[in-house]
């Protein structure tokens, strides 16, 4: 976490972009509320601060995986090396979310609930999701990947329906399992305006 912050603090101090010392400073805020959680479980941090730890469980929960870093680092796109892959089936075994067969097989274990304060984490792995799916656009063809995106003006009364239905959505291809690949399916919806509050206060 200090190393996080670290870096974040001298991109910010360098960086000469308003944009970009925007999205720094807004780093260095978050990070800086996510640590007041006291109850939070730095594995869990760990967790979702590398994207491949949620690939490696999804191929596990897909099928029995056998437990050998070299395959499993190969596995992945992109590739990660042999030691990442080693402490990434730590990290998922002290979390309790797979476990080890005698024979060596990593298989997923269920019922497994997550804290709620795992919630204040997931900012940094939907970042590292995003820029995934960037470099996804120059590296994969159509027969892995698919992107639509649309600029629509929504009613404020109706904003709470479509975060709705994206959660809905979300669950719904989560329910499917038992497939040959793991993908990473990403939603997202922000504000590209901001509402002037003298005018919502006189409407």
């Amino acid at each position: 976490y200090e190393a996080e912050y670290f870096k974040y603090m001298v991109g910010y101090n360098q960086c000469e972009e308003k944009m970009k010392r925007e999205v720094y400073e807004a780093k260095l805020h978050y990070l800086r509320e996510l640590f007041k959680v006291k109850e939070l479980i730095p594995e869990h941090y760990d967790y979702y601060h590398e994207w491949y730890h949620a690939a490696i469980r999804g191929m596990v929960k897909q099928s029995s995986v056998k437990n050998d870093p070299k395959v499993i680092a190969k596995s992945l796109s992109p590739q990660i090396g042999e030691e990442q892959a080693m402490g990434s089936v730590a990290l998922l075994k002290k979390l309790g979310y797979i476990a080890e067969t005698n024979e060596g097989m990593l298989e997923a274990l269920t019922g497994k609930e997550e804290r709620e304060e795992v919630a204040q984490v997931q900012k940094i792995y939907y970042e590292q999701m995003a820029e995934l799916a960037a470099k996804s656009l120059y590296t994969q063809g159509t027969e892995t990947q698919k992107f639509e995106s649309v600029t629509v003006s929504i009613p404020a009364d109706k904003v709470a329906e479509v975060k709705e239905k994206i959660r809905l959505l979300v669950a719904e291809v989560a329910s499917n399992s038992g497939g040959e690949q793991v993908y990473q399916f990403n939603v997202q919806l922000f504000a590209l305006t901001q509402v002037d509050e003298d005018e919502e206060k006189v409407a």
